[in-house]
């Protein structure tokens, strides 16, 4: 679903709103992200297991009236329609040939392998360095959330005084310190600040490199480099989890 949603936000806004739609669908995955967890831990206390699938279930049928709802506009192409597995092929040779998705690919995937650490050992840093329980954790995902409200409020007047490079190498360097200060400080009222500001970091960072993604790609190629994109990213955090559940589970960092 991911890549057919990600490409639809280019057909639902002029190309001079693309950034600001990307940061905005990007705040609501983060929002929901961070909320989605706490209300299903409250329905599932208060109704059990098997109204809480129920209700999950029906949420998809909003999804599915708006999709069937909408009316897109009709595209006429010259060339002959892709067949499936043959359009899987074209897109795997588009991105061996494409440099500069190829740079934002990189990017993407050394970005999100260290900082995954983050987000894979933060309920440790809660319970264990803060001998503090599963509320406590759900408000710092709350303040990842808020943050990430407020980096897309703060987006557009950034984007118009710095460059993408040095966005993206500033929130990278913020993002890092965020994680160094979420693993030496002891105090939650002070992380809860600090992971604001990671939020920020997080989704100026996301929205830039996604909106990379888009502009180095010829429309009819997009749905598929937003695949390689997706996949690059979550398989980044994937990967980046099990590396660094590893390296705690063997103490190296105990004596933080």
């Amino acid at each position: 679903m991911g890549p057919a949603a990600q490409a639809v936000i280019t057909e639902l806004v002029p190309t001079s709103q693309l950034g600001s739609a990307v940061s905005l669908n990007s705040v609501g995955f983060n929002l929901a992200r961070a909320v989605g967890p706490a209300l299903g831990g409250i329905i599932l206390a208060q109704t059990g297991a098997g109204y809480t699938f129920l209700l999950n279930s029906v949420s998809f049928l909003v999804v599915i009236l708006v999709l069937y709802r909408w009316r897109p506009g009709s595209r006429k192409s010259v060339l002959p329609a892709e067949r499936f597995v043959g359009a899987i092929r074209g897109g795997v040779r588009y991105v061996r040939n494409a440099p500069a998705l190829q740079s934002v690919l990189l990017r993407t995937g050394s970005f999100v392998i260290f900082g995954s650490a983050l987000w894979a050992l933060l309920p440790l840093v809660v319970r264990n360095k803060l001998a503090r329980g599963p509320s406590a954790y759900g408000m710092t995902l709350g303040a990842l959330g808020a943050g990430a409200l407020i980096g897309a409020v703060l987006l557009p007047r950034l984007k118009s005084r710095f460059s993408l490079e040095i966005l993206v190498a500033c929130n990278i360097a913020l993002f890092g310190a965020v994680t160094i200060g979420t693993a030496l400080l002891h105090s939650y009222t002070l992380l809860l600040v600090v992971l604001l500001a990671g939020g920020i970091a997080w989704i100026t960072l996301l929205s830039q490199l996604n909106l990379a993604a888009r502009s180095v790609v010829p429309a009819w190629i997009e749905a598929r480099a937003l695949a390689s994109y997706l996949l690059v990213f979550q398989g980044g955090t994937a990967i980046g989890s099990l590396i660094w559940g590893a390296i705690a589970a063997k103490g190296v960092f105990d004596f933080l």
